[in-house]
């Protein structure tokens, strides 16, 4: 169950938007993420980013992870133009 105090290594499965895959690596790197972890069915290099799209594309895949590796707990980020970013966290109840 998600719950105040949670920290990246609680979170079964981590999802973001990235143009330049190395971009990624460096994300792990910087947070101490295992990679296996991060986008493990494919990031937008893989499967796409929809203009305009991409947080709906990785919630859905996040949302399909999440069934599909029976995880609990999904967290989802998006980077945007100025610096700007948002996350989402998610919880499979069922």
């Amino acid at each position: 169950m998600a719950r105040a105090g949670m920290s990246l290594p609680d979170v079964g499965t981590i999802a973001g938007n990235e143009p330049f895959a190395a971009q990624i690596l460096a994300y792990c790197a910087d947070l101490g993420l295992d990679v296996e972890r991060m986008n493990p069915h494919g990031g937008s290099s893989a499967l796409g980013e929809p203009y305009g799209a991409a947080g709906a594309r990785l919630a859905t895949t996040a949302l399909t992870t999440l069934r599909h590796d029976d995880l609990d707990t999904a967290l989802i980020s998006v980077v945007a133009a100025g610096g700007q970013g948002m996350a989402l966290l998610l919880e499979r109840t069922s």
